[in-house]
Formats: C-alpha cells, structure tokens, sequence
C-alpha cells in the first residue's frame, strides 16, 4: 500500500480476506511528511469521517515509515504540537516492531560527476531558509505548500545545480526531500540546516559533517564554508558521492526488499 490515507478501506478489505498464513505479506509504505503514523495523522478527519479506521490492522503488517520522530510521535503526539505530551509518553511507547526505516532515492541517471574545481556559483540560485535571505537577493525563498516554480523547466534547474558548489536545505514539512538527492548527484554539496535535530531512524539517513555541511544559522554556514581547504571540500563532495551511490532507485528498492525477505 503505497498511500495508506487513501488505501485504507482497500487495505482493511484485503486484509479481511487474506488467510492468516498471508496476512504478513501486506506492507505499508508511508511517504507521508507527518511523523505520525496512520491513523494518527490528519486525525480530525478520520475521528469525523472515518472512525472506524482506528480498528484497522495497519500496525500487524510491515510499515516502512520514512518520517520519524520517537515513538510518541507515531502516536499522534510530536514533539512539536504536543511537547509535554511527547515528554511523558515517550517514556512508555516503545516503536512498534513492525515499523522500519525507508528514504525517497534518485534514479542512476542522474549522477553526474563534476568536480569540485569545475563549479563556478556558489550557491544553487534556490533558498528554503529564510535566515539566508539576504544571499539570495535575486531570488525570493521558496514557500512551503505553495507552486513557485524557481525555474523554467527541469534542464535549466539541473544545469544551475551542476554549476553550483553548495546546496542549502533543510527540513520542511519533512526531513526528507528530493532536492537532497538531486544537489548530491550533481556535486553540489549539501548545507543542511539543523541536521543534528533529526533522528537517526528518520531519513536522510547517513549525513554528517564528513559528506555535507551541518549549520544552525548564517554565521555558523559562512565560518564553516570559509574555514575549509579546497581539498577538504573536495573530499566533502568525494564522501557525499559515495552517499548517493547508496540511494539510487534500485539500491533503496533491494533494501527494501531485503527487509521484506528477511522480515
């Protein structure tokens, strides 16, 4: 099931009428942005329209989650809308056995490799942090939920990444997004803002300071581009390279498929 908010009613109906010995061969992947799992996000609409899809037996099947908080949170209770809560349950919930890790992915074709010495701008004409405004003066940030086309068509956006050294991004609606995948496959290195926040059971799995640029704000970017050697970013992009060799389409399909196997 690959939209559980929407294939819910399909799923209980399948499940109903799988035999028993079957019915561990069913599996949810949710892409939702939300660190709640279903049915507890968009709750307000289930408990009014839906009520009965709390019965639902998603949690008895394999549930590949990419957005992840703590246990809690899968619960309906984030750390963000519901920090007390969070705070106290997350002592008791523990994360279901069934719930594992999953990440987006880039297909193969799109690697290319540019070296670093090639890259002529320094930054992807493309802002999503606000705290960087004022780098961007020709571009206004990108809102989130909103359709602001930065650029005219996919090979005009993919030739301002190959001539970019750095990427900036962040978590938006989630820590996971494609543009992540998109700047590394091109060599341009990701500056990924607030990276220490995210959990390690929530994807992009695998970033830290050896493979990207983790900062907290403008000034902690800007000390840490400018403190750096030409071969140390260099080697920055060589380690973020052999990242995304690990997330193409194909590599995150057989994992994912192993997990199915093995499970």
């Amino acid at each position: 099931m690959s939209d559980i908010f929407h294939q819910c009613d399909l799923f209980h109906s399948i499940y109903n009428k799988l035999h028993r010995s079957k019915k561990s061969k069913l599996c949810i992947v949710d892409g939702y942005d939300d660190v709640a799992m279903f049915p507890f996000f968009n709750i307000s609409y289930n408990l009014r329209i839906r009520p009965w899809s709390y019965l639902y037996k998603t949690r008895r099947v394999q549930y590949f989650k990419r957005e992840y908080q703590n246990a809690a949170s899968l619960f309906g209770f984030s750390k963000e809308r519901f920090p007390f809560y969070n705070k106290i349950f997350s002592r008791f919930f523990k994360r279901p056995g069934t719930v594992y890790p999953i990440s987006m992915s880039i297909p193969q074709i799109h690697i290319k490799y540019i070296p670093f010495k090639n890259k002529v701008n320094d930054f992807v004409a493309y802002n999503v942090d606000k705290d960087l405004n004022d780098l961007f003066d020709d571009r206004r940030i990108a809102e989130l939920g909103k359709w602001q086309p930065a650029f005219n068509d996919q090979f005009e956006y993919f030739s301002n990444v190959e001539k970019s050294k750095f990427g900036i991004t962040s978590k938006r609606a989630g820590w996971d997004c494609l543009r992540h995948y998109e700047y590394a496959a091109k060599g341009t290195i990701l500056c990924f803002k607030n990276l220490a926040n995210k959990d390690l059971l929530c994807a992009p799995f695998e970033l830290d300071e050896t493979n990207c640029i983790p900062y907290f704000n403008k000034e902690d970017l800007l000390r840490k581009i400018r403190s750096k050697s030409i071969i140390e970013l260099e080697s920055i992009q060589e380690q973020q390279y052999k990242w995304i060799e690990k997330y193409t389409t194909k590599k995150v399909a057989l994992r994912f498929l192993d997990n199915l196997l093995s499970n």
